[in-house]
């Protein structure tokens, strides 16, 4: 049988609400990051005719530009669209247990409200507030991520 030659396509666009206010982080060399869960509801007709709502959770990882504006933009409710793709982690726990996660790494975010700031604090010194928090770096050559 010949070869087949397939196409590799790894690409998630999806559309949800964030789960929590986000908590921003930075690498050892400054590159901010941030992890996120989106929520996303579905709506169907069960068996007997009735209206339910599933909800899934996805997990996000945003990287430096679109992990800041995230930060200074979304809280817990804010719709959001986002663009990227699928990408696994693997790890061992000290039990000797392996693990897995599957998240979305995000390239493009489009917020869907404006956030606004009920405490009356100025996002900017939020998010100075957070510049002392440095953490190893997690991954060499991550990609650039863009916001819309």
């Amino acid at each position: 049988m010949e070869d087949l030659r397939l196409h590799h396509i790894n690409d998630v666009k999806l559309v949800g609400r964030v789960t929590r206010d986000p908590d921003i982080k930075f690498t050892a060399r400054g590159d901010a990051f941030l992890k996120l869960t989106l929520a996303i509801n579905r709506n169907y007709k069960d068996k007997e005719g009735n209206w339910q709502e599933d909800t899934t959770f996805v997990p996000l990882a945003l990287w430096r530009e679109a992990a800041q504006r995230c930060f200074e933009n979304a809280h817990k409710g804010s719709p959001i669209y986002i663009e990227g793709s699928l990408r696994s982690h693997h790890w061992e726990t000290e039990e000797k247990e392996n693990r897995t996660v599957l998240e979305v790494d995000v390239r493009k975010i489009q917020f869907l409200s404006r956030r606004k700031n009920i405490q009356g604090e100025s996002v900017q010194n939020k998010l100075n507030s957070y510049e002392s928090m440095v953490l190893e770096p997690v991954k060499e050559g991550v990609k650039e991520a863009q916001v819309l």
